[in-house]
Order: structure tokens, then sequence, then C-alpha cells
């Protein structure tokens, strides 16, 4: 499988300290989740997620905890 070229410049982005989970959701669903395949970034919720992944997508999970 081929990846495209990409400058990993392209993901640098300001993001305020107030916009850092401190804590877990209590429904862990209603997460926000940043997506940045747009411009500008837009937010949305985890469990909306599937409407955001095209078919045979490859996901890479980050196991990291707040």
């Amino acid at each position: 499988m081929e990846f495209p070229e990409f400058d990993i410049n392209d993901y640098n982005y300001f993001l305020p300290d107030k916009n850092i989970a401190q804590f877990p959701a209590k429904n862990r669903g209603e997460s926000n989740i940043l997506l940045a395949h747009k411009n500008p970034f837009s937010i949305a919720r985890f469990n909306e997620l599937k409407h955001f992944i095209p078919r045979d997508s490859l996901l890479i999970f980050n196991e990291t905890k707040v």
C-alpha cells in the first residue's frame, strides 16, 4: 500500500490550554473529536465518527488517556 506524500507542518495548529480535556466525559460517546480533514478544522462528537470515515479507510488508534 502506498501512502501519499505529506508535509508534517500541515498538521501544526494552535490549541489553547482551555481546549484540552482535563477529565474524560461521563458518556464517552459525547467526547469531542477534532476533524482535521477540513479547513478550518471542525469539531464533532465521537459517536458521530462513523459519518466521517470513508469505506476501506485505515484506522490507527491512540490509546492514551486524559
